[in-house]
């Protein structure tokens, strides 16, 4: 019985792990084409769609974080104007 000689993609990614960016694009592109028989040109769109995919999800998370912050500034800045607003109310009444 003759043992698979193919690797584990993942496995590969996970060795990986440590390299520039750019290095790393090599790796995934050449273990793409080694894994599916992709093109050069195939694999290198199928990381780009990937990395949009995964740019777009990171920029909708940060978004959101964004606006989570927002609105927590905005809200404790309008308790602020009321506080003071109300303060100033209740001297001009009381005086």
């Amino acid at each position: 019985m003759a043992k698979d000689k193919t690797k584990d993609p993942s496995q590969e990614t996970e060795k990986l792990g440590k390299l520039p960016v750019e290095e790393l694009k090599e790796k995934y592109i050449e273990a793409l084409q080694k894994v599916s028989s992709l093109s050069r040109e195939d694999a290198r769109k199928m990381l780009l769609k990937e990395l949009d995919q995964e740019f777009d999800s990171e920029k909708a998370k940060r978004l959101a974080e964004a606006e989570e912050q927002l609105k927590t500034a905005v809200e404790d800045r309008a308790r602020d104007i009321l506080v003071s607003a109300m303060d100033h109310g209740a001297t001009n009444y009381v005086a």
